[in-house]
């Protein structure tokens, strides 16, 4: 039955499914095929059962259950489906393995009533003498390439059903596959696929470092404590656990050691066996927690095999402005665990949930509000204008008003946006803190607020954004008072932020000339 020669009019499909086990349809794409051209596609995105995903298909097709959330569920979908497949004959690429069980397996699993379809196998088109199993080299890309083919947005079920025609219609007109270039740009394509995956274990290695940075860039940790551990990739193992047992008659146990009564989580690996590690913490009187939170104290962190996740939660409450303690690497441990002259100050061990925002440039950016022209992102923002404000603030309050945000000039929860004035910026790019950014930090540590999630937007921005909508919308109004701001503040109008107002205008009128 799947050895059958293509006709010249056929309906190619391919199916993507939500899990492993299950099955269960998640996409359904063909294309329909008249005199060996294809004349129409479709693709439906279905609902699986309990909108369900594994990592697995996930990495393969990128559907997640927010791709299908509000998607229609097979039953829905299945009679605009089955007139496409009637009277007709039908291919996939592996259909034997894919989707006549798929295929027939979700429709019994829903009861829809249904003639068994038959499915016929375009790989088995195909043969390879130089392949000792009888489907190696014959994937959907290989046979695509063998044909001189592109093969783009794998795993997308219209296309891949595109695809399939693609190949059916190169033999139906008398192609023949060249396996040796098939074999050549598979290798181009692995070489580029992985240099791919290089530079994305990179990247999250450089973000893996990026967060330990800035875990300790606060000030709630000793210098000495300052330790990289060496391995990020590897999975957790007991392989990969220290060796080392505790010299328990050496062990600092006395009630006045740093970890007395303190909340303390490991990540990571020392030279300690773990199980080990964890007996000696129980004898100090430590409290052993799983996961970080604002209520721990202290975090170890170990030689190799630092969890990614925990790394996040500690860099994100530190960002919050809560203070942890960091002992990092096994010089470091030693010394906590049988150094009896320590104590708690050495290892600026803080006392339980105790927030203290340490602003710095990091905060900044990673809450930096980004206006671009031409959406207006502040329109109903609550703005709060520091006293620090050049220049004329009460024109720089009614341009931002102008944009539909409203202004505030106290600190208050309902503040959305704090507006940092020009030279705020530049002096946090120093490491320098100027009275507001020392006045946020002193509101926000007072406040009940446990998320550091302010977002901050400069001046400087603000008037770009007014320049760009006074050119290019005309307003006159607002122009008046952008101009008057900025002599308030010795700017002249016409040589603002390297493109003056006139400039400014010259170039939109030659934008509009072009097109």
């Amino acid at each position: 039955m799947s050895y059958k020669n293509p006709s010249r009019n056929f309906v190619a499909i391919d199916v993507e499914y939500a899990t492993s086990h299950e099955q269960s349809i998640c996409q359904f794409g063909l294309a329909v095929v008249r005199d060996a051209v294809v004349i129409d596609t479709r693709r439906w995105n279905i609902q699986p059962k309990g909108n369900l995903y594994d990592e697995r298909t996930t990495a393969i097709h990128h559907m997640t259950a927010e791709t299908t959330k509000d998607c229609p569920s097979l039953p829905e979908v299945w009679p605009e489906i089955a007139p496409y497949l009637e009277n007709t004959e039908i291919w996939a690429h592996n259909a034997m393995c894919v989707e006549s069980p798929v295929i027939e397996k979700n429709l019994n699993s829903y009861g829809i009533p249904h003639e068994p379809y038959v499915i016929y196998d375009s790989m088995c088109l195909f043969e390879r003498s130089d392949k000792k199993i009888w489907n190696e080299g014959l994937g959907l890309e290989n046979c695509l390439y063998a044909f001189g083919l592109p093969c783009e947005h794998h795993h997308d079920a219209a296309e891949d059903a595109i695809m399939c025609a693609q190949i059916i219609i190169a033999l139906i007109n008398g192609q023949k596959p060249d396996w040796k270039l098939s074999d050549d740009i598979m290798k181009q394509v692995a070489d580029e696929r992985g240099r791919l995956n290089e530079e994305k274990r990179k990247e999250r290695q450089a973000k893996q470092l990026e967060l330990f940075s800035d875990a300790l860039t606060s000030t709630n940790v000793c210098s000495s404590c300052q330790h990289k551990p060496t391995i990020f990739e590897k999975e957790y193992s007991e392989a990969a656990d220290g060796v080392d047992e505790i010299d328990f008659d050496g062990l600092n146990i006395s009630e006045h050691n740093p970890l007395f009564n303190c909340s303390i989580v490991i990540t990571g690996f020392f030279h300690i066996a773990r199980r080990q590690l964890f007996k000696a913490l129980d004898a100090m009187g430590a409290k052993r927690g799983n996961t970080i939170t604002k209520k721990t104290q202290v975090v170890l962190i170990g030689e190799r095999n630092v969890g990614p996740k925990k790394l996040e939660d500690l860099s994100t409450l530190i960002h919050n402005g809560y203070n942890i303690a960091r002992i990092t690497g096994d010089e470091q441990l030693d010394r906590l665990l049988y150094d009896k002259s320590v104590t708690a100050k050495d290892f600026s061990i803080p006392e339980p949930a105790k927030k203290e925002l340490n602003f710095t440039l990091s905060h900044f950016r990673k809450n930096k509000h980004l206006l671009t022209f031409p959406e207006n992102s502040i329109a109903g923002a609550e703005l709060f204008f520091p006293r620090q404000i050049e220049g004329n603030a009460s024109l720089f309050h009614q341009i931002c008003g102008n944009l539909g945000s409203f202004g505030n000039w106290e600190l208050s929860p309902q503040v959305t946006h704090v507006v940092l004035p020009l030279n705020t910026v530049a002096k946090l790019q120093q490491n320098e803190k100027d009275e507001v950014i020392r006045e946020y930090e002193e509101w926000y540590n007072k406040s009940k607020a446990v998320t550091f999630s302010a977002k901050f937007i400069t001046q400087h921005d603000i008037l770009k954004f007014v320049r760009e909508r006074i050119v290019k919308h005309d307003d006159e109004v607002t122009a008046q008072l952008y101009v008057a701001y900025l002599k308030s503040i010795g700017i002249d109008p016409e040589n603002d932020f390297k493109f003056g107002l006139e400039v400014a205008r010259k170039n939109y009128m030659k934008e509009i000339t072009i097109k």
